[in-house]
């Protein structure tokens, strides 16, 4: 089985990657990071410049309840108060506190959804203010919280954890912003496929619709886009068709996945065991992969809409990547680091029992130490599978190195030891993607902790020269 332990070793030096070219990786210093010295295939594209407010700490949030001292008012007017800062709680606390005829009917009433209370803190589903407070938490870490390439034009979609959205396109020197007082607390985008310039942005209110005029942005920037609102509450994860017909949305609270039309605003919600932490649906459009808190992964078929269940070894599934022909998955587990894979080139769903299938390990992730003092391995924390399903990258919790794989899925799946990418000192990567539209080879595109975005191009040298005429669009 292919493990860290088997990647090549990186040189001691404080230059960080900047591309590899015939299968060498090439290195420079951070400062002055020259890329065109080994390939020009990067040279046009947009220069990432994250916003001075997402790079700034976020601020401490402080609850109105510590800021204002107690006034005078009516029972009627702190009960009103409490509803809309605390909810349910904290009124039945107001009402226990006073005597009136409601002081023992809120007392049990209260003492009952403390019980329940109890009985879900035991459950596989979080509760919704645990989950709010980790998503919360761990979406202001770092500067950038989520990227995502348009399918079909060289642009690219940062968003930040000041809850801003810039687009950069390479024939553009204009970024147009995308902000809104109810967008708040992002956690991931992703276009519309075949379509110009449809973002969907999950948040706290549901998901948001950018529709974004690739023809006037420039010249017409202040009524060149436009958003509707998904109303729903903390998305953390959204996958669109490949049609773009439709949007699946989840959370990690809740047990029902949501699949919109957006077009006409409607939406059916789909039952499932346990919080829904990721969804992804696959290229062939016959699947979804659904993520839940426990060791039972679903996948649900488009065709009728039934879910065949998947039991992992090493916990719960996390960051689904699809090959391009939709026939594999790669997934990692949560406990047990390591790569896990399905084959859906098998006769899937064909089985008239309802057992549950068990997945296979294809790749061991447990941390190794590279060189005197780097650690890789352990908690994945993002991955990402190229257009051509060539390489897999994989980003690890408090690891400074990027494991890139070598990946074939035909005729059967293959996993190798690649190389490894190093940033500066002092950082780690974020959050790593593919662009889709790059040509031959591929360019992945990572996001560092210190909110740097660096293009990371992997192509030959034949094909250096090609790579301007390949790449056109927005």
């Amino acid at each position: 089985m292919c493990s860290l332990g088997r990647f090549p070793d990186i040189p001691i030096t404080n230059d960080i990657s900047i591309c590899q070219v015939d299968g060498k990786i090439q290195y420079a210093s951070a400062d002055f990071p020259n890329l065109q010295l080994y390939t020009d295939s990067v040279s046009d594209h947009p220069k990432i410049a994250v916003p001075k407010d997402a790079l700034n700490q976020p601020r401490v949030s402080t609850s109105t309840g510590t800021v204002f001292l107690p006034g005078d008012h009516s029972l009627l007017e702190r009960i009103e108060d409490a509803w809309f800062e605390s909810g349910i709680g904290r009124v039945l606390d107001i009402l226990d506190d006073e005597s009136t005829v409601f002081k023992y009917p809120a007392r049990y009433l209260r003492m009952f959804m403390k019980s329940v209370q109890q009985i879900i803190k035991y459950t596989i589903v979080p509760s919704y203010e645990e989950y709010k407070s980790h998503v919360h938490t761990e979406r202001e870490k770092f500067p950038v919280v989520s990227v995502a390439w348009h399918p079909h034009f060289t642009m690219i979609a940062v968003a930040t954890r000041d809850d801003t959205i810039t687009i950069y396109s390479h024939n553009s020197n204009f970024n147009p912003i995308l902000k809104s007082k109810a967008q708040r607390r992002i956690t991931c985008i992703e276009w519309r496929p075949l379509s110009l310039g449809e973002l969907a942005v999950a948040c706290s209110a549901g998901v948001y619709l950018w529709d974004i005029d690739t023809e006037n942005i420039i010249t017409r920037p202040a009524i060149s886009t436009s958003a509707r609102l998904l109303p729903g509450s903390y998305v953390t994860s959204i996958s669109w068709s490949p049609d773009g017909n439709y949007l699946a949305t989840s959370n990690g609270y809740s047990n029902c996945l949501t699949i919109w039309s957006p077009d006409e605003m409607r939406r059916v919600g789909l039952r499932n065991i346990g919080g829904i932490s990721q969804v992804s649906w696959s290229p062939d459009l016959t699947k979804i992969m659904v993520c839940s808190g426990s060791d039972i992964m679903r996948v649900w078929k488009t065709t009728d809409w039934t879910a065949e269940p998947w039991k992992t070894s090493g916990g719960a599934a996390v960051h689904p990547v699809w090959s391009k022909d939709g026939a594999v998955l790669l997934f990692a587990t949560r406990n047990d680091p390591c790569l896990c894979c399905i084959n859906f080139s098998s006769q899937l769903f064909s089985s008239e029992t309802t057992q549950t299938n068990v997945v296979q390990s294809v790749a061991d992730l447990a941390r190794v130490e590279i060189g005197d003092d780097l650690i890789v391995g352990g908690e994945v924390t993002g991955m990402a599978w190229d257009p051509l399903s060539q390489y897999l990258a994989v980003i690890f919790k408090n690891s400074p190195l990027v494991a890139v794989f070598y990946t074939k899925t035909a005729p059967v799946l293959a996993v190798k030891p690649g190389f490894f990418v190093k940033g500066s000192a002092d950082e780690v990567p974020t959050t790593v993607t593919f662009q889709f539209n790059f040509g031959e080879g591929a360019n992945l595109t990572i996001c560092w902790s210190s909110g740097r975005v660096q293009y990371f191009p992997i192509v030959s040298s034949a094909s250096r020269s090609r790579h301007n005429v390949i790449r056109k669009g927005f």
